[in-house]
């Protein structure tokens, strides 16, 4: 069972590397998106105890909510930032940093993005290999000797 400690753990460091350290912008964008949520959630609690308590009259307890909901509404019409693209990606990947100008400039020409279906089969070991995969969405699963 320490095979797949090992893995997540590539995996953890992989998505630092690559990822968080990569795209601040998307990170930023998140955690700010969860912050806020949470904030407004929370005034919103608050201000129904405070309501409830009589604290605050009906009307200032509608027009707080209305707020709070407006700004909610707000957030989530919020666009999302533009994920990177494939080769913005790959370009930014530490693995492939070693690659000369001339490989990486081959390699932004022949990289393409495919989406598949779920259960579709990659590649089969006995099968001669015609590229490589990366993941940007979803799960691969290996089956076969050794595997499952």
């Amino acid at each position: 069972m320490k095979e797949p400690h090992v893995q997540i753990s590539i995996a953890k460091q992989f998505s630092t590397e690559n990822i968080t350290d990569n795209y601040l912008e998307v990170c930023t964008f998140v955690q700010t998106y969860q912050a806020t949520s949470t904030l407004l959630y929370s005034e919103k609690t608050l201000i129904e105890e405070a309501y409830e308590e009589g604290i605050i009259t009906e009307v200032e307890f509608s027009e707080l909510s209305e707020s709070i909901n407006e700004k909610l509404k707000q957030l989530r019409d919020t666009p999302d930032p533009k994920p990177p693209s494939l080769q913005e990606m790959l370009l930014t990947c530490s693995l492939l940093q070693v690659l000369s100008t001339e490989e990486t400039a081959h390699l932004m020409q022949v990289v393409r993005e495919e989406s598949v279906k779920k259960h579709t089969i990659l590649f089969r070991i006995s099968s001669e290999l015609k590229g490589a995969y990366v993941v940007l969405k979803g799960r691969v699963r290996e089956t076969g000797s050794g595997y499952e």
